[in-house]
């Protein structure tokens, strides 16, 4: 995964930090909590897979210690969004390096 120097922000308080295997790595703000998400490079207005934090750096932090080829998710979250689980070495569809 290849996480940025320099952030992108949006304008509904999204923040894109990294790319990995046809995804945008983005920290949505959430009420309650904030939601590090895999947002598809060809889609950007859907999100494939998410993971809650605590409000604050956690979902940054998890982010830089996630290796997504080995770890089919980020460290320390403390809830999935969705239902199915994403597996070590998994690229967004039709991703094609």
């Amino acid at each position: 995964m290849k996480l940025w120097d320099q952030f992108i922000p949006d304008g509904y308080g999204t923040i894109r930090i990294g790319q990995y295997g046809g995804w945008w790595v983005e920290i949505c703000p959430m009420l309650y909590n904030d939601r590090l998400v895999l947002t598809p490079e060809s889609n950007p207005l859907v999100y494939d897979y998410g993971w809650c934090y605590d409000k604050g750096p956690q979902a940054l932090i998890a982010a830089h210690c996630w290796d997504p080829h080995t770890h089919g998710e980020p460290p320390g979250f403390k809830k999935r969004v969705g239902d199915h689980k994403r597996w070590p070495g998994e690229t967004a569809k039709g991703f094609h390096p």
